[in-house]
């Protein structure tokens, strides 16, 4: 990654930007909401590597080496991320019903107020970002420890403030679990594709083994939150699954299936192209693109809008951020991999 992957970057940030712009200057509403969606979609990605690049250094691997340099990387580009999430703390009485109304339950009451819940977000990017610098700079296997029980809490909780709570009614006890799931998947398979393409010296079977596994786990968490929602019949529950296969959703609901699921599991089945670095990359490419849409899926359509818009703002949305976050990530990547450099070994 040199000087012609930070042109490419900082064409499609340009790019994307402009055109979300555009997309968003005839209903700013709906841009917001776009924007909602892009930024939680990197953030996933960048927590995603932070959290496996953590459980590397844990069992030994470090991030000297292999897919390490470029987990750390997509971890050190979450200051970006944190700075793109002020607009959003900026419109949250557009964005969550509670900001403007409040809501019934003594829970929602405390928890759900808006100096709390900006607290609780700068909070949760000041410590990732703390693990991001670790883990670029000689993070040990108790920081490892230390930083996988932090994720683990501050990552369920983002996702339940960003994401969950834009539908106050709607209830799931696993919908921790499944954004992290989705986010180590996504960022292992981001950080998959960019270090085969830059010909990094790592292993396509060992990426597609953790790529199998995590949309195995995925998959698994997906059916367990749909299962439980089935069994106990609630409207409101049901509502969030009508709502994300209506209106045009439904085509969002599928493609983003088969491309964060289906298609990248069968793919990745035969051996010879586990053993094909162009094949995983290609396949981890998809996947990425599946998790984008998975994203806005479970965040646009909690605005009741048909699909339309509010999607067509958010695809430049992530286009754009994602060039910049490309250009950030290239820069650690170029700082990790220089045999001058500081690597940490990560135990």
């Amino acid at each position: 990654m040199n000087s012609r992957f930070d042109l490419a970057a900082s064409m499609v940030a340009l790019a994307g930007l402009a055109l979300f712009f555009l997309a968003a200057a005839g209903n700013p509403s709906a841009g917001l909401q776009a924007w909602l969606a892009a930024e939680v979609a990197w953030a996933a990605v960048s927590v995603g590597c932070l959290t496996i690049g953590l459980m590397r250094v844990l069992v030994g691997a470090g991030i000297d080496r292999g897919f390490g340099p470029a987990l750390a990387a997509g971890g050190g580009a979450l200051p970006l991320i944190a700075v793109g999430f002020i607009p959003v703390l900026l419109g949250l009485a557009s964005l969550y019903p509670w900001a403007s109304v409040p809501p019934t339950g003594w829970f929602q009451k405390l928890w759900l107020q808006t100096g709390f819940f900006i607290g609780r977000t700068a909070g949760y990017y000041l410590l990732w970002t703390v693990l991001a610098l670790l883990l670029m700079h000689r993070a040990g296997r108790a920081t490892a420890i230390a930083g996988l029980i932090v994720i683990g809490l501050t990552g369920s909780l983002a996702s339940v403030d960003w994401m969950m709570s834009l539908e106050p009614d709607f209830h799931s006890s696993i919908y921790g679990m499944l954004f992290l799931s989705h986010a180590c998947l996504v960022g292992w398979s981001l950080a998959t594709a960019l270090t085969l393409l830059a010909g990094g010296a790592a292993k396509p079977q060992v990426a597609a083994g953790y790529m199998i596994g995590g949309i195995a786990m995925w998959a698994y968490l997906s059916f367990c939150q749909y299962l439980v929602v089935w069994s106990g019949n609630e409207p409101s529950d049901i509502g969030w699954y009508l709502l994300r296969t209506g209106n045009g959703w439904g085509h969002l609901f599928w493609a983003a299936s088969f491309l964060e699921g289906v298609l990248p599991f069968l793919f990745l089945m035969p051996a010879r192209v586990r053993a094909s670095r162009p094949a995983v990359a290609g396949i981890a490419l998809s996947l990425v693109i599946g998790g984008m849409l998975d994203m806005i899926l479970l965040v646009l359509p909690s605005f009741r809008w048909a699909f339309g818009p509010a999607a067509l703002a958010a695809l430049p949305a992530i286009v754009g951020l994602g060039g910049a976050w490309m250009l950030v990530f290239g820069r650690h990547y170029r700082k990790l991999i220089n045999p001058a450099g500081q690597v940490g070994h990560g135990g």
